[in-house]
């Protein structure tokens, strides 16, 4: 039984890339006797470029789907100490952010590719298994093209199978 990839297998496909280019850093500075890490915005803009590279080839080879990826800023999601309200049932005791395009196929840590859920409403977001009330409650109109379309056409159309698993 072969083990599954800690962080997915698009992580694992990348990750020679991503070596090769901090390898290519610290030689840089190496030979030019610059401190480690002089070029962290050029190095971080490398690595979105390959990140978006890497989403859109595991989206068409896992879905069939081509969605461009729109050339968009990363950012670390917003803390809320009074916790955001989940977007399917209001409840703001415990929330947490729930990717769009999933970490596996390369989807970003950012507030375009993210929605407040509760810890109910993540598990039946993420297993396709939310009912058509509490699906058309999810507003996306807000989060970033590439996490509009995958939205639309991946998690759409499993929860329209689930549906019709349910109510033949």
């Amino acid at each position: 039984m072969s083990e599954k990839p800690m962080y997915g297998s698009a992580h694992q496909n990348k990750w020679p890339h991503v070596k090769r280019v901090l390898d290519m850093f610290e030689e840089y500075e190496r030979k030019h006797k610059l401190p480690p890490s002089s070029f962290p915005d050029l190095r971080n803009e490398i690595f979105e470029i390959i990140n978006e590279i890497y989403q859109s080839l595991a989206i068409q080879l896992k879905h069939e789907l081509s969605i461009p990826s729109s050339r968009r800023t990363y950012s670390l999601p917003s803390n809320n100490p009074n916790h955001a309200k989940c977007e399917i049932c209001g409840d703001n005791r415990v929330t947490n952010k729930a990717h769009i395009i999933p970490r596996e196929l390369g989807g970003s840590n950012s507030d375009k590719n993210y929605l407040n859920l509760c810890a109910n409403h993540h598990y039946l977001f993420d297993q396709a298994k939310l009912t058509k009330d509490e699906f058309s409650k999810i507003d996306v109109s807000n989060k970033s093209s590439d996490a509009i379309e995958y939205f639309k056409r991946v998690r759409l159309e499993k929860q329209e199978r689930f549906w019709r698993s349910v109510h033949p």
